[in-house]
């Protein structure tokens, strides 16, 4: 009969805990963990897949999650369009179900040829009952590599620089459409057979939702009301409260408050954010003249903390940068990595890359219940207009960040604004009723002022040429403004 002593049970103790030493280690190691809460937080949700493939770095695991549609538009066939932006619910679903069949299609599992269609009939799209999503760039050989988990060998090349998708006849037939970038836009078109999709009842979800905003096509809802000197863009959107009656419905906001995570009044905070990012090596401090705080180090890698909490970091690695130069996937890691540095709750999703002669710049925002954030530094440099940009060149990573985290409140408000008053806001902003307008787009978003603890309420962000020369200005979006 076999037996086990109090030694045996002593002994198997401590290899368990010497084997739960090295996952913990393994874990915090690898996966960039820098906290011991953030860590256990993260570790209660881990499953028994992630921890044998604990080692890698889940490249496509953090590409799948930057990876996505800037905002996804669904219309109606009836004048009406619904704009989802990431962090609400329903975009999720819609991008999971279209991402699965651009997966097919770019792998080539969906055997099927393209045809070549018009530009025509890919605007056709927004007066059909259609799905039409939209990134800010094109998707290149290696990113789609990644999203999808697949070779780059295996990806068919007419997917190759595609920045828009669309969906539309949902049923046992399905057409899917995609938009290629370049000198010339390329529009084609698959048909799709027994494609397992999106149905009416998705639809139906996105028209009743009462927290979701019904926006009309600009042209389509001033037709001869609009004035002769004033254009449009390709897209451009904006609320409108003609309902049907089963789709009246008052949409309501909450306050968001943003407050500075670093500044240079905190001192501590500061000291440590340095230790962090010169990975607490020896360093030179300075205070420049504009209250900019500077910290350099032996191998003259610089952090600066500017007054109103913006944070720039650049520091030079010839070594990775011989590899990047090569490997886009090389550039995207070490984005991912810079990203890690700082250790933050948000959920970015990439906005723009551009790619030339080696170098890359990745921009990244995050949303707030479904509404993009977007940061006002106007008149400060370095210029900025993401949550976090890293540029890499010439051996150099150039990293900056907003460094603002955020806190809904639980007072809400009702949306106002409308079109007229969206346009006549531009002609004050003119001081003029007789220039020539154009209107290149208009997106309801949360304004966060660097620097500034205060409560934001959403505006109307409204981009528009005024005689050839590119302005913006905000709109207020809330009523019931106590």
């Amino acid at each position: 009969m076999l037996t086990i002593n109090r030694g045996r049970i002593k002994t198997y103790f401590l290899i368990l805990l010497i084997i739960s030493s090295l996952i913990l280690s393994g874990s915090l190691w690898f996966e960039d963990y820098h906290g011991f809460s953030a860590f256990f937080a993260k570790f209660s949700n881990m499953t028994f897949s992630r921890l044998i493939n604990m080692g890698k770095d889940n490249l496509e695991i953090k590409c799948g999650k930057a990876v996505i549609p800037c905002r996804i538009i669904v219309n109606d066939g009836e004048e009406g369009h619904w704009i989802l932006y990431p962090s609400e619910s329903k975009y999720n679903d819609i991008w999971d179900t279209a991402k699965s069949m651009f997966k097919n299609i770019s792998t080539g599992q969906a055997k099927i040829k393209p045809a070549d269609i018009q530009k025509d009939e890919w605007d056709s799209l927004l007066v059909k009952r259609s799905i039409i999503l939209d990134f800010n760039y094109p998707l290149n050989q290696e990113i789609l590599s990644l999203l999808f988990e697949t070779n780059d060998e295996e990806l068919n090349e007419v997917v190759l620089g595609v920045e828009g998708i669309a969906i539309t006849k949902f049923g046992q037939e399905v057409e899917f459409y995609i938009k290629k970038s370049g000198e010339t836009r390329v529009y084609k078109k698959f048909k799709l057979i027994n494609q397992q999709g999106i149905d009416d009842r998705d639809f139906e979800e996105v028209f009743t939702d009462a927290s979701l905003i019904r926006y009309a096509f600009l042209p389509e809802a001033f037709g001869s009301k609009g004035n002769d000197s004033l254009t449009y863009g390709e897209r451009v959107f904006a609320p409108t409260f003609i309902f049907s009656d089963s789709r009246k419905k008052a949409v309501r906001f909450n306050e968001v408050e943003f407050k500075p995570e670093i500044s240079t009044s905190m001192e501590r905070e500061t000291n440590q954010l340095a230790d962090k990012f010169l990975d607490g090596g020896d360093y030179t401090y300075f205070i420049k003249s504009d209250g900019t705080h500077l910290f350099i180090d032996e191998k003259n890698n610089t952090l600066k903390v500017y007054p109103d909490g913006f944070v720039e970091f650049e520091f030079s690695d010839p070594e990775i940068a011989n590899t990047w130069e090569t490997d886009f996937k090389a550039a995207l890691r070490e984005v991912f990595n810079s990203v890690n540095r700082i250790g933050n709750n948000h959920d970015y999703y990439l906005t723009d890359f551009i790619s030339e002669n080696g170098n890359y710049t990745f921009k990244l925002n995050y949303a707030v219940n479904g509404i993009p954030v977007v940061f006002n530094r106007e008149g400060k440099l370095p210029a900025a207009d993401s949550a976090i940009e890293v540029t890499l060149e010439k051996g150099q990573i150039r990293y900056r960040w907003f460094a603002l985290g955020y806190k809904v409140l639980d007072k809400e408000y009702g949306l106002s604004s409308d079109h007229d008053s969206i346009i006549n806001a531009i002609f004050v902003n003119e001081h003029s009723t007789d220039i020539r307008l154009t209107i290149e787009d208009i997106r309801l978003v949360y304004e966060s002022v660097a620097g500034v603890s205060a409560s934001g309420l959403p505006v109307w962000l409204v981009q528009y040429r005024a005689n050839g020369e590119s302005k913006r200005i905000t709109v207020d979006a809330v009523r019931d403004r106590s």
